[in-house]
């Protein structure tokens, strides 16, 4: 990439040793000395303390990991890396998006903006992604990454636990393992969402997931809308009989194949609230 790197360091080289506003009222009209003197110590005894963390943690970490940080944007300057894998490894933090045609963050990577591949994405553990993530082809997220944006693939893998703020959809199939905990899940041809009934649980936002041209595995709790859906009650085949009519029927009264053009639908909507959309569907193809 083109962006040449540069040295960054979470602690300031001049320090204000200027203590903030007390948030509780100092009735005994001796906090604000007090914190001055111990920012005065704790400044002579190691002048190169973050005071930051005094001020704004009572349990700071013990070891704060240094950061790299790489530039204002990474993106291919030439057709010859257009083609070459782009991979990072961390603790490093992006200011800005990442462009490539595969791109691999391999771990503990800060992205302050989107990341966008071609042909494939892989997010390795413990990444942050302040925007979206997409992808024209595979997509794979690793343990513990939070993604603040929406995440796009053509096929969609994930490995919780894993927080999406935004909406995931996959042009494939969709597989979750773990935790998981994102706006709403929509695939085209497939979902999975399998891990440890005792420990996972796939929480989302909405209260409707939907293939649009498959069926739908759940091997662990699914809370949809702060409500958690049963699989036997709340899982349904959207499609037409043998007459041409667009029909809803319950998962656990059909089977799948009596279903043309299958799509399934797992919600905690009412039946009267679905019916009405299965109208409205109707309506629109008319």
């Amino acid at each position: 990439m083109s962006v040449p790197s540069q040295p960054f360091s979470a602690v300031p080289k001049t320090q204000s040793l200027k203590p903030q506003i007390p948030v509780r009222p100092d009735f005994e009209h001796n906090l604000v000395e007090f914190q001055l003197e111990f920012f005065e110590f704790v400044n002579e005894a190691d002048p190169n303390f973050d005071l930051d963390l005094l001020r704004n943690n009572p349990n700071p970490p013990i070891e704060v990991p240094e950061f790299e940080n790489t530039g204002d944007q990474m993106h291919p300057a030439t057709k010859a890396e257009l083609s070459m894998l782009f991979r990072l490894t961390g603790p490093k933090v992006v200011n800005g998006d990442i462009f490539g045609d595969k791109i691999s963050l391999e771990s503990e990577i800060r992205v302050r903006g989107s990341v966008y591949g071609r042909t494939e994405v892989k997010i390795g553990p413990s990444c942050v992604i302040e925007g979206g993530v997409i992808s024209g082809g595979s997509l794979e997220i690793g343990k513990g990454s939070r993604i603040e944006g929406a995440v796009v693939g053509g096929e969609v893998r994930l490995e919780g636990p894993i927080h999406v703020e935004g909406p995931i959809y996959s042009r494939g199939t969709l597989a979750s393992r773990g935790r998981l905990e994102a706006q709403t899940l929509y695939a085209a041809t497939k979902m999975s969402l399998l891990g440890e009934k005792e420990m996972d649980a796939v929480r989302l936002e909405t209260g409707l997931m939907m293939v649009k041209n498959g069926d739908i595995e759940v091997d662990v709790p699914v809370w949809l809308a702060q409500v958690e859906a049963k699989p036997d009650l709340q899982k349904f085949y959207l499609g037409r009989d043998e007459a041409g009519e667009l029909k809803l029927q319950r998962a656990a009264t059909t089977s799948p194949t009596a279903i043309q053009g299958l799509s399934t639908i797992f919600t905690t909507l009412t039946d009267a609230e679905l019916e009405k959309m299965v109208a409205e569907l109707a309506k629109l193809e008319a």
